[in-house]
């Protein structure tokens, strides 16, 4: 390709070379997007043959890049510096696109001129039945999205877009400086919210988000993500994410996140309080409310993401 492609699909991956084929594929079948793309596969420290599957597909749009520093914000970051269009779309190395899912991407920046970003559903592809106890306030943290049939500007303090389905103005992306290393997954740790920062980021600037319906993706549910006890680890890793998040955005003092974390601390709720709600799905869910507000606890004594 010779000209800048409009759209580069960037790809994160360490250490998943079977699923590889299947999520590069579904960028351009069945049928091929009507806009220029390219495919930027980042491989963050395979040990498995990565390599060796990206070479074998020979696809034609596809350039590997290996980023040996480990962190899906370092990942993420390498993915967009790297590109050549100019909107760069994430697509999760598990993930597979809906037919049209390129050119979805061209029509919403072309619907709204305006917005930094764009996402749009995350459709579940469950790996064993969804347990009946799993209501749909917990099962977030599984990665699945809809925010209705409707296009519309979310609210980035209410809603969010998820890492499995987003796309960026790479103009926008060089204003907010990208993807905040203190945020994201680093080697078996949960922490999250690099996403949700940067959209948060996006739009105070000016740069709104936009959920684009049309713009959908399949995400696997394995069967251990639905061990009670892993759902309510990562609420638990919530929680510090999301006293990072905190603790950067009103640059706070360790005085101050001391503070915070007492008044978090005082409305958990005891294992006796969830325990005896009789119904299971609420019971659940206060559960895992807790383990989030714990998790928030832990960060904000802990001082993360203070300078």
């Amino acid at each position: 390709m010779t000209a800048a492609p409009v759209v580069s699909v960037v790809i994160c991956t360490k250490n998943r070379a079977a699923l590889l084929p299947a999520a590069i594929a579904s960028i351009d079948r069945p049928v091929p997007p009507t806009v220029d793309y390219e495919i930027l596969l980042i491989d963050n420290g395979s040990t498995d043959d990565t390599a060796a599957v990206v070479r074998d597909l020979a696809h034609p749009r596809l350039t590997y890049l290996h980023e040996p520093e480990a962190g899906i914000a370092t990942a993420r970051n390498t993915g967009w510096q790297k590109a050549r269009g100019d909107y760069i779309a994430y697509l999760d190395d598990d993930a597979t696109a809906f037919p049209g899912w390129v050119d979805a991407i061209a029509r919403a920046f072309a619907h709204d001129p305006g917005a930094g970003g764009v996402g749009g559903p995350v459709r579940p592809v469950w790996h064993a039945p969804r347990p009946t106890w799993l209501g749909d306030e917990v099962a977030h943290a599984l990665t699945i999205l809809d925010w209705g049939p409707s296009p519309q500007r979310i609210d980035t303090d209410r809603k969010w877009l998820v890492g499995a389905n987003m796309a960026f103005r790479k103009s926008a992306l060089q204003a907010a400086g990208g993807f905040d290393l203190r945020l994201g997954r680093l080697g078996s740790n949960l922490l999250s919210n690099e996403e949700t920062f940067l959209m948060r980021q996006l739009d105070r600037l000016g740069h709104g988000i936009l959920y684009w319906p049309s713009m959908q993706v399949h995400h696997p549910v394995p069967a251990n993500r639905l061990d009670p006890r892993w759902l309510v680890d990562r609420h638990f890793w919530q929680g510090i994410s999301d006293a990072v998040v905190w603790a950067i955005e009103t640059a706070a003092s360790r005085t101050d996140c001391v503070a915070a974390a007492a008044q978090v601390a005082a409305r958990i709720s005891s294992p006796d309080q969830v325990a005896s709600i009789r119904n299971q799905t609420a019971q659940f869910t206060g559960r895992c409310r807790a383990a989030r507000d714990a998790g928030l606890a832990a960060g904000l004594l802990a001082g993360m993401g203070v300078a």
